[in-house]
C-alpha cells in the first residue's frame, strides 16, 4: 500500500502544471478555483476540463485539499514536502551545472543555498520560521526562472524585499533593508562638483551615508525619522547620531597635571605644546564637529616662565602649523580660547606647572598669559602671510574689566588688527563674574546645570543638535498665534525625543569604551552634563510669514519673535527636568539644513506661498545670525537687534559682521567692541572674503576668478559660510548665490558700506 501511495504521489507531482499549482498555493496560501486558473494563465473556456483533472489528481494523491466552507484549495503537509523536494532538486541541479552562483557580502563566490535566505530572514528581521521558508522558496523560484547566471547578495535581498512588500510584510522589509549607496552616487561623490579633495573626505562621506540610513531605519522611532525626512525638523550630524558627541570643551589642566594615557606630564613649554597637539588630534576622533580648549594662554602661562620671547613665538608658530590642515579635510575642527587677562574666578585657583606639580596661583601668571597671547597672535599672523590659518580657530574672551586695562586694550587692538586682515578670530564678551565657554560654532556653556563651573563649562560639550523648521510652522498656523505655539511645542518634543536617543547612544558608547580620552579614567567629559541643543532655522522668515511684517522694524513682529523664544525657553526648562537632559535653545550655523528644509517646503507649499531667502530656484532659510546677512540695515541696528536675540538664546548665538574688501585700517574696531559690550552683544566675528593664489602663494581680500597679481587661474576663494570659513566650491548652491548680496560694513569709514561682495 505504501509503495502504491508513493507511486501516486510521484505521478501527481510529475506534471509540470501540477507542480506549478503546488508551488503557487505553497507561496500564496489557500486560493479559490478561478483565482488559481487566472494566476497560472489558463483559459476558463478552453482549459477547464484539463484544469479540473489536474486538481483531482493532486487531491487524490493527498497533496491538496478543498475547504468546502471557503471553497479554497490549500496545500497539505505532504504537498509542501513535495514542493520543497522539487525545489531542492532544481537548486542542486542548477548549482552543480555551474549556472547559478552568488557573490556574497564577504566577497566570496559560493553556490546558491535557499537555507541561507531562511536564516537571514529569521536572524536579521525576526521573521517566523514558517513564513521565512515560504518567502525563501518563492525567492528561489523567481531567481531560477529569471535565468540570471550571476547573482549578488544585494540582488537576492532586492527580490526578498519585493516579496515582503507584495505580502504586506513591510515591518520585516524595514529591518532587512540593505544600507549603502548607488554606484552613481559614489561616482559623483568622488568626481562630482563640490567633492572633497581627499581620500579621507570621500570615505568619511560614504560612511556617513550608511550610518545616516541606519539611524533613520533602526535607531530613531518611525515618527521622528519621518519628521526629519519630511522637513519638520533637521537632525545635525545624523551619521554620528548614536556614535559621537558634536563638541567637546576640555580642561587642559587635567592633562597638564596627569599627562596622556601614553605620556607623562610635560616638563616644559615645548613638551606641553606637543602634548596638547597630540591630545587635539586624538580627541578629534571622538567628536563630530569641534574640540575646544578654553583659556589656553592662561593654563600654559606657568610653563612659559623661563622661555624667551623669540623661543616662545617660534614654538607657537610650529604648534599652529602642526595643527593646520585643509578645510576640506574630514577631521574635526580644533579651537582654543584666549583671554586678555586672568579671569577673576581663576585668580585664587591653584596653578598647574611643569611636571604636573602645583605652582602657585594663576594670579601669579598674568604677565606670562598676556605674553603667550601676544606671541601667539604674532605666530598666527606669520603663518597666515601666504594662506590664512583658518584652522585651528581662536576665540578671544573679553571681560568688562579688560576694557579698562591699558595692557588688555593693547592686546585687543592687536587681535582686532589680525581679524581685520584675515577675519580669523572670534570675539566673546562677558561680565567679569560670568563663568562660561563659547565655541566658534556659537555654542554657549555656562554653569547653570550642576552648579560646578568646571563640569558645566570645562569638562562638557554639546551632545547633539536638532533644528526646528520654523517657516513651515508659520505656513501651517495661517496667522493663528495659538496654533503656531502648539505646533512649535510638537516639533520641540520631537527634537527632544531624538536628542534623548542620541544621549542614550553616546552613553552606551562610553560603556563600550569607545572614548578613551573623553570618558576614560581621567573622565574628561561629563556626559550627563552635556548640552542638547534645539536650534532654530528660519526665525526671520517664519515671523515674516506669520505676521506679514519683518523684524526688526515692526514692533509687533519683534514682540512675537521674543514670545516664540520665551515659549521655547519654557519648553526647554520643563523638558530638561522631565528627561533629565541639559536642553538649551540656540541659534547655530547649519546652512545645509536651511537649504534642505526650504527645498522640501517648495515641494509642499509652492515657492509663491513661502517666505525665503535667495532666488526661486535656490531658496534657503536663515540659520545664523537671526537677521539675514543680505538685509540692508545699518550696522548699529543690526547689532542692537542681534543683542536682543542673543540674550534670549541661552544655548548660543553668533553674529558675522561682513567687512568691505576696502576696509584696511582698524579705526573703529575697538569702538565697536565697546559699544557691543554696552548692548549685550556677546559673540561675533568679522567675516572676510579672500582669494588664495596657489601659484603666487598669496592671499587677496575679495573674490577673484583670477589672481590679481599674476593673473593665473589656479585660485581658491574662501569666506565664512555661517560660522566657519569654507572654500566657496564646497558651499551649497543657495548659500553661494547669497554671498554676492551680503551687506558689507566698514567700521573705520574707509570702505563702501552697504555694497555686496560681488
Amino acid at each position: 500500500m505504501a509503495m502504491g501511495q508513493d507511486s501516486q504521489v510521484l505521478e501527481a507531482a510529475a506534471s509540470p502544471v501540477r507542480l506549478q499549482i503546488l508551488k503557487l498555493l505553497s507561496s500564496k496560501g489557500p486560493m479559490p478555483y478561478s483565482e488559481i486558473m487566472f494566476s497560472l494563465k489558463f483559459n476558463p473556456t478552453r482549459d477547464a476540463g484539463k484544469f479540473v483533472y489536474h486538481l483531482k489528481s493532486l487531491t487524490n494523491a493527498g497533496l491538496l485539499r478543498l475547504d468546502k466552507e471557503s471553497k479554497r484549495y490549500e496545500v497539505t503537509e505532504l504537498g509542501r514536502m513535495v514542493v520543497e523536494f522539487a525545489r531542492d532538486i532544481g537548486g542542486y541541479l542548477l548549482a552543480k551545472s555551474g549556472r547559478l552562483f552568488v557573490r556574497t557580502s564577504d566577497l566570496a563566490i559560493e553556490e546558491f543555498e535557499r537555507d541561507r535566505i531562511v536564516r537571514a530572514l529569521v536572524e536579521e528581521a525576526n521573521v517566523p520560521l514558517k513564513v521565512a521558508r515560504d518567502i525563501a522558496e518563492e525567492a528561489e523560484e523567481r531567481l531560477l526562472s529569471s535565468k540570471t547566471t550571476y547573482l549578488t547578495a544585494p540582488l537576492i535581498r532586492e527580490f526578498i524585499n519585493a516579496i515582503l512588500i507584495e505580502k504586506g510584510l513591510e515591518e520585516y522589509r524595514h529591518k532587512l533593508t540593505r544600507l549603502g549607496m548607488p554606484v552613481f552616487d559614489v561616482t559623483r561623490l568622488m568626481m562630482g562638483p563640490g567633492s572633497p579633495q581627499s581620500v579621507g573626505g570621500v570615505k568619511e562621506r560614504a560612511g556617513n551615508r550608511v550610518m545616516e540610513e541606519y539611524t533613520l531605519l533602526s535607531a530613531l522611532p518611525r515618527a521622528v525619522a519621518d519628521s526629519h525626512l519630511s522637513g519638520n525638523i533637521h537632525l545635525d550630524c545624523l551619521g554620528d547620531w548614536i556614535l559621537r558627541p558634536e563638541e567637546f570643551a576640555g580642561d587642559l589642566r587635567t592633562f597638564l597635571r596627569l599627562g596622556l594615557p601614553f605620556a607623562k606630564p610635560p616638563k616644559d613649554f615645548g613638551s606641553a605644546l606637543q602634548m596638547i597637539a597630540a591630545l587635539a588630534r586624538a580627541s578629534s576622533e571622538e567628536v563630530s564637529r569641534e574640540v575646544f580648549f578654553p583659556m589656553f594662554n592662561v593654563f600654559m602661562a606657568p610653563f612659559a616662565e623661563e622661555v624667551s620671547d623669540e623661543d616662545l613665538e617660534e614654538a607657537l608658530y610650529f604648534f599652529i602649523n602642526g595643527l593646520r590642515w585643509d578645510l576640506f579635510s574630514p577631521r574635526t575642527k580644533i579651537s582654543f580660547g584666549l583671554d586678555l587677562s586672568i579671569p577673576p574666578f581663576l585668580m585664587d585657583v591653584e596653578a598647574i606647572g611643569p611636571g604636573g606639580r602645583a605652582s602657585g596661583q594663576y594670579s601669579d601668571y598674568r604677565r606670562g598669559a598676556q605674553l603667550i597671547f601676544e606671541r601667539l597672535l604674532a605666530s598666527l599672523a606669520k603663518s597666515s602671510q601666504h594662506r590664512p590659518a583658518f584652522i585651528p580657530r581662536f576665540v578671544i574672551s573679553i571681560r568688562q574689566s579688560d576694557l579698562k586695562s591699558a595692557r588688555s586694550r593693547e592686546l585687543l587692538a592687536k587681535a582686532l588688527d589680525l581679524s581685520n586682515k584675515y577675519g580669523l578670530l572670534y570675539f566673546s564678551i562677558s561680565p567679569d563674574g560670568e563663568r562660561l565657554s563659547r565655541m566658534p560654532s556659537g555654542s554657549r556653556l555656562i554653569d547653570d546645570w550642576s552648579g560646578d563651573w568646571e563640569l558645566d563649562c570645562l569638562k562638557s560639550g554639546v551632545i547633539g543638535s536638532a533644528f526646528i523648521n520654523l517657516p513651515r510652522i508659520a505656513y501651517e498656523a495661517r496667522g493663528n498665534d495659538e496654533r503656531f505655539l502648539d505646533l512649535l511645542s510638537d516639533r520641540f518634543k520631537e527634537c527632544a525625543e531624538a536628542l534623548k536617543i542620541k544621549g542614550d547612544g553616546i552613553g552606551r558608547r562610553c560603556k563600550e569604551r569607545l572614548f578613551p580620552l573623553l570618558a576614560g579614567k581621567m573622565r574628561n567629559f561629563a556626559m550627563e552634563g552635556g548640552a542638547h541643543l534645539v536650534g532654530l532655522i528660519g526665525l526671520y522668515e517664519a515671523i515674516k510669514a506669520h505676521t506679514g511684517s519683518a523684524i526688526p522694524k515692526d514692533r509687533n513682529s519683534m514682540k512675537f519673535a521674543i514670545k516664540v523664544l520665551e515659549h521655547l525657553k519654557g519648553l526647554s526648562k520643563s523638558c530638561s527636568e522631565e528627561l533629565e537632559l541639559r536642553i538649551s535653545i540656540a541659534q547655530r550655523g547649519c546652512p545645509d539644513a536651511g537649504s534642505r528644509l526650504a527645498k522640501l517646503d517648495v515641494n509642499s507649499y509652492g515657492i509663491s506661498a513661502m517666505s525665503h531667502e535667495g532666488p526661486k530656484k535656490h531658496p534657503k532659510y536663515t540659520d545664523v545670525p537671526t537677521l539675514p546677512l543680505t538685509l540692508r540695515i545699518p550696522l548699529k541696528e543690526r547689532a542692537e537687534s542681534e543683542a536682543i536675540f542673543q540674550k534670549a538664546l541661552p544655548g548660543g548665538h553668533f553674529l558675522q559682521i561682513c567687512l568691505d574688501p576696502e576696509e584696511r585700517g582698524t579705526k573703529g574696531f575697538c569702538g565697536f567692541v565697546e559699544s557691543s559690550a554696552g548692548l549685550d552683544l556677546r559673540f561675533f566675528a568679522f567675516g572676510r572674503a579672500l582669494t588664495y593664489c596657489k601659484a603666487c602663494a598669496k592671499s587677496f581680500l575679495g573674490i577673484f576668478s583670477r589672481c590679481p597679481a599674476c593673473e593665473g587661474g589656479d585660485v581658491e576663494a574662501f569666506a565664512m559660510e555661517s560660522s566657519e570659513y569654507i572654500p566657496l566650491r564646497l558651499w551649497n548652491e543657495a548659500t553661494r548665490r547669497e554671498l554676492g548680496r551680503r551687506v558689507l560694513y566698514s567700521l573705520s569709514g574707509t570702505g563702501r558700506e552697504g555694497e555686496g561682495s560681488g
